[in-house]
């Protein structure tokens, strides 16, 4: 079997660049042997990031079980006018043509001599080189391309330029296995190079120990890698026209690799990986209890929790000594708390011990009404007299800004709320001894003050969505999708909603809630997982 037959299928996936991958997340492809170590060593070294996309058919094919039945159409609606674009353009047909021969896969960032943008090469494994064979010789005789050919180190490199498309796209098949798609000529030649001895992108992930961290669940369907974060941070600012300022990317560089992996399970998308900083620069993060969640009302749809923002600031600051850019942030920070008669680090921080939340919620009633959300802040400290010291002169400032200071009881609870003619614009009391709120609006602050309600941890959507993550973390970062799209339909005008993407609107409508959390393993390396929780099919 001879290379250049082989090279034949590239120009079929080469018209489908587009198309291709979106195919296979929907319809799926049959698995193969070829891993992401495996492809990485046809990958040159000089890759800043790459993305593995397994095209196991029984992993993708979870998807079918989730989504409601506008949403399934809206994809078949997309993957219809996609087949109809292959037959017209390339006489194709993705089941029977690609399905055969398309293995995994992976995608590459280069950098690039044009600072526009970075080079994209694409290598894709061929699983079964009898039907790749086949349908090469089903394509020459048909297809519409121009494919001029030449020799780089005694592999051919086609350069194909379809007769709609007018930029060329490049390929080669490597070892009778790969083949590799780039629009640029030096990608592919740089690929041969790595076939024959140079570095491949291989060897990032060897060194990089979190590219080999265990799946724990499914096998994953995508994976994604940004071996040297740090060194891609600094070659794309060098060679852009409009460098980063060196304070920016000092802070970048502080990340030194970031690696994930995406899998289908039972609730939805679910996405794991490890971040690695410099541990010169890394902030000490602590496990959060996760009690402030009870809190919040079960309509609250979105969240941030976490624990010891005094902490934090700290450390930050302390850092900041080292840093005149990050040192006049500080400053300013400082300097805006003392205009209104603060200090940031004793009055306002040093008090913030212990967890804290901010929470989004809905409203109907008060100044707020219009607007049909409100928000409010819990904090727990133990230094309870600091915060009431704080409070105190918080409410001095709102009372010369011709506020009204009006203190009333919800619930056996002391509440002190600043009032305009139309309502209360903001209320802050203690929950207990320890726990102090903040909240917009007297309905949001009756709300707080309200331990009858039901907590957000009894809500549907917030344990279908964190049930899974690691009890284990530094706080919740959550979002209930459908409360957040029952919200916008509440406030948006007919005029709004005729102009939104139904195909859009259908696919949101099929999310039932977003979150995630962070693990720290030490101080340089954290876990992240997060969950894109999807309704079950209907």
């Amino acid at each position: 079997m001879s290379v250049k037959k082989l090279i034949l299928p590239a120009v079929a996936a080469t018209a489908l660049a587009g198309g291709v991958a979106g195919y296979l997340y929907f319809n799926g492809a049959t698995g193969d042997s070829a891993t992401p170590l495996g492809i990485a060593k046809v990958i040159p070294n000089q890759a800043y990031m790459a993305a593995f996309i397994a095209t196991d058919e029984k992993n993708w094919a979870k998807l079918k079980q989730f989504g409601t039945p506008e949403a399934h159409q809206a994809v078949d609606k997309s993957l219809q006018e996609f087949q109809q674009k292959m037959l017209t353009e390339t006489s194709v047909d993705a089941d029977k043509d690609l399905k055969p021969w398309v293995g995994n896969l992976m995608v590459a960032v280069m950098p690039s001599a044009n600072l526009k943008e970075p080079d994209v090469v694409m290598a894709i494994a061929i699983k079964d080189k009898a039907s790749a064979l086949s349908f090469a010789n089903k394509f020459k005789s048909g297809a519409k391309v121009k494919n001029t050919e030449t020799d780089y180190k005694g592999v051919k490199i086609n350069q194909l330029v379809g007769e709609k498309s007018k930029k060329p796209i490049y390929t080669a098949v490597l070892k009778e296995s790969y083949l590799m798609l780039s629009s640029n000529k030096t990608a592919i030649e740089q690929s041969i190079d790595t076939l024959q001895g140079s570095p491949s992108f291989a060897t990032k992930l060897e060194a990089t120990p979190q590219s080999s961290q265990t799946d724990n669940g499914d096998a994953p369907v995508a994976r994604f890698y940004l071996p040297d974060y740090a060194g891609m941070v600094q070659a794309m600012s060098s060679k852009s026209r409009t460098p980063m300022d060196t304070s920016t990317l000092e802070q970048l560089k502080r990340v030194k690799s970031v690696v994930g992996t995406v899998s289908i399970d039972d609730v939805g998308l679910r996405l794991k990986g490890a971040v690695m900083v410099d541990p010169k620069t890394a902030i000490d993060y602590k496990t959060s209890p996760g009690k402030v969640v009870a809190q919040f009302p079960t309509d609250t749809f979105a969240l941030v929790s976490g624990a010891n923002l005094d902490s934090y600031w700290s450390q930050m600051a302390a850092q900041a000594k080292d840093s005149p850019q990050e040192k006049q942030v500080v400053d300013t920070m400082r300097g805006g708390s003392q205009m209104i008669g603060l200090d940031l680090d004793k009055e306002i921080f040093s008090w913030m011990n212990g967890e804290f939340a901010i929470g989004m919620m809905p409203l109907s009633q008060g100044i707020l009404g219009q607007l049909g959300f409100g928000g409010a802040m819990v904090f727990s400290t133990s230094d309870r007299k600091t915060a009431d010291a704080t409070l105190s002169k918080l409410d001095t400032i709102a009372k010369s800004q011709s506020l009204a200071i009006v203190e009333r009881n919800v619930n056996g609870k002391k509440v002190t709320e600043w009032k305009t003619p139309q309502g209360a614009l903001l209320g802050h009391g203690w929950l207990d001894n320890n726990t102090v709120f903040i909240a917009t609006g007297d309905q949001l602050v009756t709300t707080l003050s309200s331990q009858t309600n039901p907590s957000l941890e009894t809500s549907d959507s917030f344990k279908a969505v964190t049930a899974s993550l690691p009890k284990q973390n530094i706080g919740y970062f959550y979002v209930d999708v459908e409360k957040t799209m029952t919200l916008i339909n509440r406030v948006t005008s007919v005029s709004q909603k005729s102009a939104m993407n139904p195909e859009a609107t259908a696919i949101l409508n099929s999310i039932k809630g977003f979150g995630g959390t962070t693990t720290p393993t030490d101080k340089a390396t954290s876990q992240f997982e997060a969950v894109l929780a999807l309704n079950p099919a209907k």
